[in-house]
């Protein structure tokens, strides 16, 4: 949960360390865990997960985050993912603010098939909401219907 943004005048900038400390600290209340200044030497599946090493260590995890910015497609490929142009992913999912050349605020929960299974776009001057997406995340998760504002532990719905 993001405790506070700062912004300036409409149009003006996003005190955009405010927005990822709020992110990283729901990340770690939820058991992640965040590492830095470890190049990753290989990553690969590993059953419905991930396995990576680096110099220092070898872990797995449910998910990882390439969070490489501009080089994202470069360093996905090198690991024998699928390697993207995100101007071009931006574009082609119809993200694009043309007018500032930026991408809208979005963000896409894509299954291993590559179905997209949830859609969140907000316009530039809207932020997002971490644990929407995570709710929505661990929903799609139970494999089951999930009713309005289902949180994790809750009952499913059960189709008679």
């Amino acid at each position: 949960m993001v405790d506070h943004l700062v912004a300036g005048e409409p149009g003006g900038d996003l005190d955009v360390d405010a927005l990822l400390q709020g992110y990283l600290r729901l990340f770690r209340r939820r058991g992640g865990r965040l590492l830095g200044n470890h190049e990753a030497i290989e990553i690969g599946r590993a059953g419905s997960g991930w396995e990576v090493r680096t110099a220092d260590a070898s872990f797995g995890a449910p998910v990882v985050v390439n969070a490489a910015g501009g080089w994202a497609g470069e360093i996905a490929a090198a690991f024998g993912e699928r390697g993207r142009d995100l101007g071009e992913l931006a574009a082609a999912l119809g993200i694009l603010d043309e007018d500032e050349g930026v991408a809208q605020r979005a963000t896409f929960i894509v299954d291993p098939d590559d179905v997209v299974r949830f859609i969140y776009v907000t316009d530039l001057d809207v932020g997002r909401n971490p644990e929407e997406v995570l709710r929505v995340l661990d929903a799609l998760q139970t494999g089951e219907l999930c009713p309005c504002n289902w949180q994790q532990g809750q009952e499913t719905l059960k189709v008679a």
